[in-house]
């Protein structure tokens, strides 16, 4: 299937998938780096994630100095590998086509995912995901479209590098017409990073990473791109269910079968409140810069919403 054939909805959904993989591709470790750090954690099992069942909780500090206050409590402990998430998003656009003209629009993302998260030995963790969203757009209905995600990663923490998180992980996206269509979009692509965090007491933690994501194979084969970033990343608990985050992106990107060469760069901030252990709002805004080779794709965008998230785990 040759790009050309599909038309100018498609053009500008392809340009849209880069777009969201690109402001993705932060947050690709987070999922890794989050058990890795759990895992120092002694109230953390080997055999996963952990919540503390109730019981006494006794704070005494922590002799390695990293953490603050170290949490004791039971041994006995609820094992909770799998999550299961709902989340319904609304996002204002200044620039839908992301092109040189902007033109405003307004879309709602719902969708579903399962995960899998789990220590397998040691240093070692091992993430299984499988989602499901669908993106419907407010003045631009011909836009609308489903996506289906499938990733298998794997992440280690290298102590020979001050603890930093190396993962390895394969994504498959599927982009299909509004109500499972026809395929619109398909890719097959490795993520390897390389993810570095510091904590500052108990509220302040600062994030520097790699991330490289070449394509295996994409459908249509013109959509074929190499992209290659560096990330900082800045999060700080205002309140015990607060917390403000702040993201810095800079990314090389190639297109090999379409001569495309584009360097994006990419500030978002957010807020997230946790009413519970299920259930979390959040609002984010983002500004992203890119520059190509073909004057075409040069671009601004603003997104900024909010979203209500439901999750289980077990």
């Amino acid at each position: 299937m040759h790009l050309s054939q599909l038309g100018l909805p498609a053009l500008i959904l392809v340009s849209s998938l880069a777009l969201s993989r690109a402001q993705d591709a932060p947050n690709q470790g987070e999922i890794a780096r989050e058990a890795l750090t759990n895992s120092g954690d002694r109230t953390t099992s080997a055999l996963g994630a952990s919540r503390p069942t109730a019981g006494t909780v006794l704070k005494a500090p922590d002799p390695n100095g990293e953490f603050g206050d170290q949490v004791v409590v039971r041994s006995r402990a609820a094992f909770d590998p799998w999550r299961v998430e709902v989340d319904v998003q609304g996002f204002f656009t200044d620039n839908v086509a992301l092109a040189p003209t902007e033109v405003e629009d307004f879309f709602l993302r719902t969708g579903a995912n399962v995960r899998y998260l789990n220590r397998i030995a040691s240093d070692w963790t091992a993430e299984f995901g499988l989602g499901q969203e669908f993106i419907r757009y407010d003045r631009f209905s011909s836009l609308n479209f489903d996506k289906t995600n499938l990733n298998v990663g794997i992440a280690t923490r290298l102590s020979f590098l001050g603890g930093a998180t190396a993962l390895v992980r394969y994504d498959f996206d599927n982009l299909t017409e509004e109500g499972f269509g026809d395929s619109i979009f398909t890719s097959h692509a490795i993520t390897v990073g390389l993810i570095k965090s510091w904590k500052i007491g108990d509220a302040h933690k600062f994030t520097l990473g790699a991330i490289s994501e070449p394509d295996l194979a994409v459908d249509p084969d013109i959509s074929v791109r190499h992209e290659h970033g560096l990330h900082v990343g800045y999060s700080v608990k205002l309140t015990e269910k607060l917390t403000a985050r702040l993201l810095g992106r800079g990314g090389y990107q190639v297109s090999p079968n379409s001569g495309r060469e584009d360097w994006r760069y990419q500030a978002r901030a957010s807020l997230l409140y946790e009413f519970t252990e299920m259930l979390s709002v959040g609002a984010s805004t983002a500004f992203t810069w890119n520059l190509s080779n073909q004057d075409r794709y040069d671009y601004n965008n603003l997104l900024a919403g909010a979203y209500v998230n439901l999750q289980y785990r077990f």
